[in-house]
């Protein structure tokens, strides 16, 4: 229809006087089904194009597993900025190549050997 009435939105009321009842396409709507039927050859939706991330290089991945192995107490951050690539390449790589997953240390305060004689006392007291 949309060629019939020389590539004119007047193809919107054509296809309301043919499918009466159905809601009429906005003339942007024809104008993709036509861009998508002259470079497709479909009207329909075309799939959409899978990125794949690429492969890690096998240098890089030695050159992370020596680093690790030298000195593991570098953060990731600085791992990844010494090497020139995301903290999400190098995280992936700890991950899956190393077995290694990042943790944030934690504080904790020292138990010490008199604790549990206090910690018994306050309980005593509180009940």
């Amino acid at each position: 229809m949309y060629i019939e009435n020389n590539c004119s939105v007047v193809t919107q009321h054509a296809y309301g006087g043919k499918y009466r009842g159905r809601q009429t396409p906005s003339d942007n709507t024809i104008r993709l089904w036509f861009s998508n039927f002259v470079e497709q050859g479909t009207v329909g939706d075309c799939r959409q194009v899978v990125h794949r991330r690429p492969r890690r290089p096998n240098e890089l991945v030695e050159a992370v597993i020596d680093n690790v192995s030298d000195n593991p107490h570098v953060s990731y951050r600085q791992r990844a900025q010494h090497f020139g690539v995301s903290g999400t390449t190098l995280r992936r790589i700890l991950k899956e190549n190393l077995h290694l997953v990042s943790y944030k240390a934690q504080l904790t305060q020292k138990i010490l050997p008199t604790d549990s004689s206090r910690r018994l006392e306050y309980d005593q007291k509180v009940a």
